[in-house]
């Protein structure tokens, strides 16, 4: 239990890295939300959600 949130079990996904996912507004996208939906539908308890780049220039 975290903060009175009960996580089904222990299984914890690291945050995974998907640039390459991203709109071209550097958004979020449909990839995005199905890569982790799967994710959460088989079994993960806890997800890390991706790193971002803070700046454009590392585009």
């Amino acid at each position: 239990m975290v903060k009175k949130i009960v996580i089904r079990n222990r299984l914890t996904m690291a945050p995974t890295v998907k640039f390459d996912y991203a709109g071209s507004d550097g958004k979020a996208t449909e990839k995005h939300i199905e890569h982790y939906r799967e994710r959460a539908e088989h079994g993960c308890g806890l997800i890390c959600v991706d790193a971002c780049i803070m700046c454009q220039r590392h585009l």
